[in-house]
């Protein structure tokens, strides 16, 4: 199964997706080893489009409490929500813009 050639007209894996003697199981096994998922377009005509996976965050905030501990909130609007924190500030201290917030720091740690 060639990906390249899946939306070209007339290629082996094209015929095979949308005149072949089996279309629909083509495509199943086509998506099972590819991802992504088929549309009809306008002429009929079976086309695969990739799907962007969800992606983890790039970054996380490490958050330093007066007393020294280390948190890597999960849900860090939470995090401040609980704590009686302004997030915008955080956010400055991580940035550099502040020293610290009510004595919280905060850093941004690349994953």
């Amino acid at each position: 199964m060639n990906k390249q050639d899946i939306n070209l007209v007339n290629t082996r894996t094209w015929v095979r997706c949308n005149d072949g003697p089996h279309p629909r199981r083509f495509r199943e096994s086509f998506v099972k080893e590819h991802g992504g998922n088929f549309v009809m377009n306008d002429r009929k005509h079976w086309v695969w489009e990739e799907v962007e996976e969800k992606k983890e965050p790039k970054a996380i905030y490490v958050v330093v409490e007066p007393n020294g501990n280390e948190i890597i909130p999960e849900n860090f609007q939470g995090y401040c929500r609980e704590n009686n924190l302004n997030k915008s500030a955080l956010y400055g201290v991580a940035k550099g813009d502040r020293k610290h917030h009510k004595n919280y720091t905060c850093y941004r740690k690349e994953v």
